[in-house]
């Protein structure tokens, strides 16, 4: 087996001459895609399962030399959070905020958005209090509330004058970033993304562009350094509130894909245009997708996602944009097809990169996409289905459809199908095949 190619992942990119990132060769770009074989790069096999690699070179061969200019120039569509990065990175600003208390919003403003498009009524099943005790929305985010007010009326960078240090100290700022993000996970569960995540991006009402690029900037930065690790949240015993007390988990740190940017790089060089289509919002993944010190530089014009209302001053709305479709699973086609496809002729991509049911639209719309590479967090339900899909034509004629393995554990591809999860020591292929844990990691 390849040895893993060592990850980079804050190094500044000299895009105009070429570099390496993590060890891969990214291709210069020049103001045009290069339109002559012999110009066209290579792509470099890195971290890439075989299969998918093989598949890979084969289209960008069968594509080498086409003119990008042409109205039915071929075009690839990658997912970005899971695929083009590790981790998500719109529920990263999110923790971010919550963490640093950076939202543009009053405490009623702030009241007004916990509750926006969610229904009234108790929370799933599985998300009790530590008591065992259903909680429902009301009293969960009147304890949210609470806490912002105090923190609101305490905090320097918002309506006093303590430091941040301090007011992350108080039991208020415990209690505050257990329960907020314990209803965001609990929403995904109850209500489905349709719901969770629009509500996720209206804490980003009220700020400009400009202050939010700032804003996400920073975050990435700060979780390209930070360990790949599990951060526990609980409420303390001062303030149980309504709800109760709750305990919640995520997993902290995100790692750029050395592999998708040299891919990235390698289809534009030969002619094949390069989209992001995520159900993550689109300020967020424009700031790490068009920034040259992350590796993907990438147009603006190029990255499509989760879009907010705006005030006449540019300041975002805690409003999901009108007419405009809800990327996630069939909504990513849809956009496709609205956004993208009209560029090209109307033709499908050559190419979709996913992970997830985010992607299931893309991975089963499009008749004539010739490589369909699905990065391996072990998926169950349809995915799951297009998974073993994969695993059972493998080495075929009728293979289309390609796991990339990935070790959650370092933030590095794996040069193989199988995949090691967050926890366990052991790859597998299909999340039916039973984990062993990893007890240096729990």
């Amino acid at each position: 087996m390849a040895k893993p190619i060592p990850l980079i992942a804050t190094a500044a990119v000299a895009l105009a001459a070429g570099a390496l990132i993590g060890g891969l060769r990214v291709p210069a770009l020049a103001s045009t895609p290069s339109n002559s074989p012999a110009e066209g790069q290579q792509l470099e096999p890195g971290n890439w399962a075989p299969d998918a690699y093989a598949a890979l070179t084969h289209m960008i061969d069968q594509h080498r030399g086409a003119d990008p200019s042409a109205p039915d120039a071929a075009y690839a569509v990658f997912d970005w959070d899971n695929t083009s990065v590790i981790s998500d990175v719109t529920d990263k600003l999110f923790l971010s905020q919550m963490m640093t208390l950076s939202y543009a919003l009053s405490p009623d403003q702030f009241a007004e958005v916990l509750v926006a498009d969610v229904p009234a009524g108790e929370l799933g099943d599985g998300f009790r209090n530590l008591a065992g005790e259903p909680i429902t929305r009301d009293a969960i985010v009147s304890d949210i509330v609470a806490d912002y007010r105090v923190l609101f009326d305490a905090y320097e960078g918002l309506g006093g004058e303590q430091s941040l240090a301090t007011v992350q100290a108080s039991p208020e700022h415990q209690d505050f970033r257990a329960k907020l993000f314990f209803y965001y996970t609990a929403l995904i569960d109850t209500h489905g993304p349709e719901i969770a995540y629009p509500w996720e991006t209206f804490f980003f009402a009220g700020m400009t562009p400009e202050a939010f690029t700032e804003l996400a900037t920073e975050a990435i930065r700060e979780q390209l350094g930070s360990e790949i690790t599990t951060v526990r949240l609980a409420s303390p015993a001062e303030t149980p509130g309504a709800a109760g007390r709750v305990e919640t988990e995520y997993l902290d740190g995100i790692r750029t894909v050395p592999e998708i940017i040299n891919l990235m790089h390698t289809l534009q060089s030969n002619g094949i245009d390069v989209y992001v289509v995520t159900a993550g919002f689109e300020w967020m993944i424009e700031a790490i997708a068009t920034n040259p010190a992350f590796g993907y530089a990438l147009d603006a014009d190029h990255v499509f996602g989760l879009r907010l209302e705006t005030a006449e001053d540019g300041t975002a709305l805690p409003l999901a944009r009108a007419g405009w479709p809800f990327t996630y699973d069939a909504g990513k086609p849809e956009l496709v097809r609205q956004e993208i496809a009209p560029q090209h002729g109307g033709r499908d991509p050559v190419f979709v990169a996913g992970d997830s049911g985010s992607d299931y639209g893309n991975f089963t719309e499009f008749g004539d996409t010739e490589v369909l590479v699905l990065v391996n967090y072990l998926p169950t339900g349809r995915v799951g289905e297009l998974a073993q899909r994969a695993a059972d034509t493998r080495g075929t004629a009728e293979a289309r459809i390609f796991l990339q393995g990935v070790d959650e554990r370092i933030g590095l591809w794996r040069p193989s199908a199988k995949s090691i999860l967050f926890g366990e020591r052991e790859p597998r292929l299909l999340a039916a095949e039973p984990p062993r844990a990893d007890e240096e990691a729990s």
